[in-house]
């Protein structure tokens, strides 16, 4: 907005004397004598005098036209002396000069309606100036904010494809990972399937040598017994081996309603041989406790922490194994704890990551499957810690 003030100017020149307005860093904007407008009246930093050429269009700031001489001012190259009257500061700081060589005779009544005059002309000009200054920050405020919100709604956008990209990976890697993981673990479920038909068909063997003997000695009951053992431990072989085929693909198999005791009967009857070579306790178990799983599966993992405990054992004096279990309307906790050397540290920390073990022979990958397979079936593996300093759980 450009304000233009020659009509003022032309008025106050035809009133006589000289009528000029400052503004607060003392630079003459407004005057009834041309020559001394943007003529500075004080001394002004540059950086203030730079935001005042910028504000007003001025190209320079004239030096000062006069002297103050507490109430008067000395014309420069002059020696007219002017009497000088100014009012106070307006709220954007500018201030009206009037300098009239009046002889002193004329009262203080000419002296204030001059002031008045300057006053009412001041408060005009403010009320302009401050208008103008309200609406231009008031349209810079709109435009920042307006810039603000576009930058940031820019920004957030990104963020949002970014996040659903990322998570979209992430998933895609999750898939891919699990997957992976089953195709690296089927060598070592291969291996293990062959451990694990290897325990009934060692216990076949036997069964059928103590068959032979009970046959000899005419006790057909006993034979009977272990022709029974026999035909569930080949129903377990058959079963292990569908089960390595459905968990090579990405589907978990199916799952129901299981009684717990079976499971661990037919851990119990897979590693009897190795079992009997520690103490074994295992409390009484309800028969119709009933857990969600996979029977095949659910005891696929007992076997190992079984197994993983019996190999723990070796060397321990009175070996021990214990099953704790723990039952509420919701969940059932199942605890393998042995009396052995515990778990390293530095084993324990990472003992749920592919072949991380502290066996020799060992691949690192039972606990892993067990884990995938307790996730699989809606459930959790995890290692707790010793009460007393010594075995595991």
């Amino acid at each position: 907005m450009k304000l233009e003030f020659d009509r003022i100017e032309r008025e106050w020149r035809a009133a006589g004397g000289i009528t000029f307005v400052t503004d607060a860093a003392g630079v003459i904007l407004i005057s009834s004598e041309p020559r001394w407008r943007f003529a500075t009246t004080r001394s002004i930093a540059p950086a203030v005098a730079a935001a005042v050429r910028a504000d007003s269009g001025a190209a320079t700031l004239k030096m000062p036209p006069f002297a103050m001489l507490g109430d008067s001012l000395r014309l420069n190259g002059q020696r007219r002396t002017l009497q000088h009257a100014v009012n106070p500061p307006g709220e954007e700081g500018w201030q009206v000069h009037l300098a009239m060589p009046l002889p002193s005779t004329i009262g203080d009544t000419v002296r204030t309606s001059a002031l008045a005059a300057a006053a009412l002309t001041l408060a005009l000009v403010g009320a302009v100036w401050g208008l103008w200054q309200r609406s231009r920050r008031r349209a810079m405020r709109t435009v920042e904010l307006e810039a603000a919100v576009a930058e940031r709604t820019q920004e957030l956008r990104a963020e949002i494809e970014e996040r659903i990209a990322a998570e979209a990976r992430a998933a895609e890697l999750r898939d891919g990972l699990r997957q992976a993981n089953r195709l690296a673990a089927l060598g070592q479920i291969t291996a293990s399937v062959a451990h694990e038909t290897a325990q009934p068909v060692a216990a076949i063997r036997n069964y059928v040598a103590a068959a032979r003997q009970l046959l000899t000695r005419g006790d057909t009951r006993a034979v009977d017994d272990n022709l029974g053992a026999i035909a569930r431990l080949t129903d377990r072989i058959g079963l292990v081996t569908a089960e390595l085929r459905g968990f090579a693909r990405k589907g978990s198999g199916t799952i129901g309603p299981i009684r717990l005791a079976e499971v661990i009967d037919g851990a119990r009857l897979i590693l009897k041989e190795r079992l009997s070579t520690v103490g074994f306790d295992v409390p009484p178990i309800p028969n119709d406790l009933m857990v969600i799983a996979g029977r095949v599966r659910l005891e696929q993992v007992l076997v190992n922490l079984l197994q993983n405990a019996v190999e723990a054992l070796a060397g321990t004096p009175d070996p021990r194994i214990a099953i704790e279990l723990h039952a509420d309307p919701q969940t059932i906790s199942l605890i393998v704890a042995d009396n052995g050397p515990g778990i390293d540290p530095s084993v324990a920390e990472r003992m749920f990551t592919p072949f991380v073990t502290s066996r020799a022979n060992g691949l690192g990958l039972g606990l892993v499957i067990a884990q995938d397979i307790m996730t699989d079936m809606g459930g959790t593996l995890r290692l707790l810690p010793s009460e007393r300093g010594r075995g595991s759980k």
